[in-house]
């Protein structure tokens, strides 16, 4: 609960001060949070706890994950590596 009240209070100060919306994201690492981010757009909170980060990355394309563009992504295809999980 603490963590999604600063979440909110992040994304409204956002909001706030520039008159832009945000997606916020947290986790247990900048990675996760990063994963998090993506998956509350447009406009929400997520927040990735640690119980639940290998069900969630499981199902997401390999794609989502930081430094993986298309080239990679086309590889790990290639290798029949289609998910994070």
């Amino acid at each position: 609960p603490a963590v999604e009240a600063f979440c909110e209070q992040l994304r409204a100060r956002v909001l706030a001060e520039t008159g832009l919306v945000a997606s916020v994201g947290a986790g247990s690492g900048k990675q996760i949070a990063k994963i998090a981010s993506g998956l509350a757009k447009p406009n929400g909170i997520r927040v990735v706890r640690r119980d639940e980060e290998r069900t969630l990355l499981a199902g997401l394309p390999v794609r989502r994950l930081w430094g993986i563009g298309p080239v990679a992504e086309e590889k790990l295809h290639r290798l029949g590596i289609d998910t994070i999980g």
